[in-house]
């Protein structure tokens, strides 16, 4: 924590987690039976599809799409795979 001292990230983390929260509340207004699922999984959910995100263009539109296996593509062949293979 002492790194993050003088920088805006306790504020930006600060910020996206209201957001997450409100989107979460929101979420919940809409389909009430979401209830069941708490924040935590919600907040899980949420990062894990972020972490994912591609930046594209369609149609000369910018936006974000999930592209299955392209997060594979970014890495480096030298990586050492800690994982038996078969």
């Amino acid at each position: 924590m002492e790194m993050l001292q003088n920088t805006r990230i306790p504020e930006i983390v600060a910020e996206q987690k209201e957001f997450i929260e409100g989107e979460y509340d929101k979420l919940i207004q809409t389909f009430p039976s979401l209830s069941r699922r708490d924040l935590s999984s919600f907040m899980w959910a949420h990062f894990v599809v972020r972490s994912r995100l591609f930046g594209v263009t369609i149609n000369g539109t910018s936006t974000q799409a999930m592209v299955p296996i392209a997060d594979l593509l970014n890495q480096s062949p030298d990586v050492l795979n800690p994982y038996p293979t078969l």
